[in-house]
């Protein structure tokens, strides 16, 4: 099930967020790098967020038996180069590993696109690290196209809305 993301949600959104980073970029990133992200100081990032949420911005949560099992944010483009690109953006979304390929990380990726089209939108960003070939792998399967390098280890990609 995927539904919008409320306040009561932050410590659950901070303990996928944590267990799905470290699942996703241990080896990819010096462990400290990993390490550093604490369920303490996620959920404080994702109260704020989830209380103060900004104009144009939506977070939504995927459960399954009760329990938060992914998370994924929309937010108006932050990145001033690319707004001639696209309005929107995908801040992120996060499965925890063993959910993968059950159909929740599509179910989130078509609320985020659906929210984005919402606010009027035509095109949406999102970047990925250059390592993460299962996320590459997903975002090409939902027509996602590759647009060009954000930095050393990020890509940024596009997506019709």
């Amino acid at each position: 099930m995927i539904r919008a993301a409320v306040p009561d949600d932050a410590e659950e959104i901070a303990r996928v967020h944590v267990t799905a980073w470290s699942e996703t970029y241990r080896g990819l990133l010096a462990d400290d790098v990993i390490d550093s992200y604490t369920v303490a100081r996620r959920r404080e990032r994702w109260e704020r967020i989830l209380t103060q949420e900004a104009p144009g911005a939506a977070t939504f949560v995927a459960e399954a038996d009760g329990q938060i099992i992914g998370f994924a944010s929309t937010l108006p483009q932050r990145n001033p180069d690319m707004r001639p690109v696209a309005e929107g953006e995908i801040a992120a979304l996060y499965l925890l590993s063993s959910y993968h390929r059950q159909g929740f990380g599509t179910a989130l990726w078509h609320a985020c696109l659906t929210e984005l089209r919402r606010m009027g939108w035509g095109r949406a960003t999102f970047e990925v690290h250059r390592g993460n070939a299962a996320a590459i792998a997903f975002y090409d399967a939902q027509g996602a196209e590759f647009h060009m390098p954000a930095d050393a280890d990020h890509l940024i990609y596009t997506v019709a809305l």
